[in-house]
């Protein structure tokens, strides 16, 4: 699980509020919008390792599933394109069955799903592997547990 409650992680976490202001103002927010998102940014990752912390891990795909469908509303309020709103609920969709799939069956992120192979003489092995293996896994995963149910 994330552990929030030490020094190092209160540290990281500003830094990454900090990284996500200076962004947005390169990107040509005002200072007072740049900071409003951070703050609302630092305060999201807190909620997140609350949530993580309390429910358990993959917690967070849940909650980060839900948001994006939100979004999926917003954009389908908005006029944005059906294909837009398309991939969006797609991921979102993904991440929400992620999280609670891996509640469902009780994994963790410890767990490997493939091994990665690095021999140092050129591409890692086994990548194209994980990342396959990784986006099926929420639909897989009864038949890797509990005998299949």
């Amino acid at each position: 699980m994330s552990a929030l409650h030490d020094q190092y992680g209160v540290r990281n976490e500003l830094l990454l509020g900090v990284v996500v202001s200076i962004t947005l103002l390169v990107l040509g927010e005002s200072t007072t919008a740049a900071a409003g998102i951070a703050a609302v940014f630092l305060v999201f990752r807190a909620v997140v390792h609350a949530i993580q912390r309390t429910v358990g891990d993959y917690a967070d795909h849940v909650l980060f599933g839900g948001v994006i469908l939100l979004g999926a509303w917003y954009l389908g309020s908005s006029g944005v394109s059906v294909l837009w709103i398309g991939l969006v609920v797609l991921l979102g969709g993904w991440f929400l069955l992620d999280g609670f799939q891996h509640l469902r069956y009780g994994r963790s992120r410890a767990e490997r799903i493939a091994p990665l192979i690095a021999d140092g003489n050129g591409p890692i092995h086994g990548f194209l592997l994980v990342v396959v293996g990784r986006l099926l896994l929420p639909f897989r995963l009864g038949s890797y547990t509990d005998g299949g149910q």
